[in-house]
């Protein structure tokens, strides 16, 4: 990655100046490093993914609650959602990546109405939460879907995932996220 953000060409000096000014103000708020801002959104995902980011004003429309991970989580995954909360942040959507622990458990006013959420720790299969996360979960996924609100979510385990939040939550996400394995 590199450090310059005229560097790679994605920005435009005329529309991202602001972006670039205050890049660190942006990239707290979005939750990732600075360089995410600028980086190539086509050197980290696959092509599924760019139609998601493509289509993104037009996804509600088509039913889409957002994209589910499933597969391998570490690394790939953090950096498939940083490029794709960096390339959201420079097309000028609300994009914040947060862990599932920053998003239960605290006020969530500003993470129920920003544009995107990705977490990319939703469930990894450890151990079961307690009941009021298991509501408060269900209860964010339900809202953003209603205000049509993308979110980025990572599940290790469909079956697992049931098991604990319940098929209601589940079903949900089979039928309106685009699945994909990494």
């Amino acid at each position: 990655m590199t450090s310059d953000p005229w560097e790679t060409g994605v920005l435009d000096p005329a529309v991202h100046g602001r972006l670039v000014q205050d890049r660190q103000y942006y990239a707290e708020l979005a939750g990732v490093p600075e360089e995410w801002l600028w980086e190539p959104l086509s050197a980290h995902v696959g092509e599924e993914e760019l139609q998601w980011v493509r289509s993104y004003p037009k996804l509600h429309k088509k039913g889409v609650s957002g994209i589910c991970y499933q597969g391998a989580s570490g690394r790939e995954l953090m950096r498939r959602m940083q490029a794709l909360t960096g390339a959201l942040c420079r097309n000028f959507v609300d994009a914040r990546l947060r862990m599932v622990e920053d998003v239960v458990g605290e006020s969530l006013s500003g993470l129920k109405t920003c544009s995107t959420l990705l977490i990319p720790n939703l469930y990894l299969g450890f151990e079961k939460p307690f009941p009021s996360v298991k509501a408060e979960v269900g209860s964010l996924l339900f809202t953003r879907a209603g205000a049509d609100r993308q979110t980025v979510l990572y599940i290790k385990d469909y079956d697992e995932f049931e098991e604990v939040y319940g098929a209601t939550i589940r079903n949900h996400v089979e039928s309106t996220y685009l699945g994909l394995t990494i």
